[in-house]
C-alpha cells in the first residue's frame, strides 16, 4: 500500500544531517516536503540537493523556518538541543493551531572538542516534554522520533 499524506510536512532545522536525511526519505517515498532554515537561501539550496538525489517527482521547496511553520500543519523539529528553546520561542507566532509536532532533538553533551557522548537531563523531563511547554496552545501532538515511527508503524 503507498498511501500519501494529504499536508506537506515542514522539516524545520531541514539543512542539517538529520532534517536532510529524514527529507530525502520522505521526498523519494512522495511525500511532498518543504525544508525549514534559518536562511531562506540555503533551504532552497538544500532543497535542490534532495530534489536531484530524490528523482523527478520529487516535490521539495526551501524556506525560512516561520515561513514553513506557517505553510502546513505538519512539522518536524530536527535542531540541536541548545537551538531548541530560543528557536520554538521565536517560532511560536508561525505554528498553526491544532499543528501536529515531531520533535527529534536529543539532549547531548560532548567533552571539550570531542562528539556527544551523554544525555543531558531536562527538566521538563525530556526535549519533546521542554518543546510542548514552549509551542502554542492547541497543538495536537507533540512526540519524539521514535514514537512517531512506532505510531506510524502500527497504523
Amino acid at each position: 500500500m503507498n498511501a500519501r499524506m494529504s499536508r506537506a510536512i515542514a522539516v524545520i532545522g531541514g539543512t542539517g544531517p538529520a532534517g536532510t536525511g529524514l527529507a530525502l526519505r520522505w521526498a523519494r517515498a512522495g511525500e511532498t516536503v518543504i525544508i525549514g532554515s534559518r536562511d531562506a537561501a540555503r533551504a532552497q539550496q538544500t532543497a535542490e540537493t534532495i530534489s536531484e538525489r530524490a528523482g523527478a517527482n520529487a516535490q521539495v521547496s526551501g524556506m525560512e523556518n516561520s515561513a514553513a511553520c506557517a505553510a502546513t500543519d505538519l512539522l518536524v523539529l530536527t535542531v540541536p538541543f541548545e537551538g531548541q528553546a530560543a528557536l520554538l520561542k521565536q517560532l511560536k507566532p508561525a505554528i498553526r493551531p491544532g499543528s501536529i509536532v515531531i520533535d527529534a532533538t536529543v539532549p547531548l553533551a560532548a567533552s571539550v572538542g570531542g562528539r556527544a557522548s551523554r544525555t543531558i537531563g531536562v527538566w521538563q523531563g525530556s526535549a519533546a516534554q521542554q518543546a510542548a511547554e514552549l509551542v502554542p496552545k492547541g497543538f495536537r501532538r507533540m512526540c519524539s522520533t521514535a514514537t512517531a515511527t512506532k505510531t506510524w508503524i502500527a497504523t
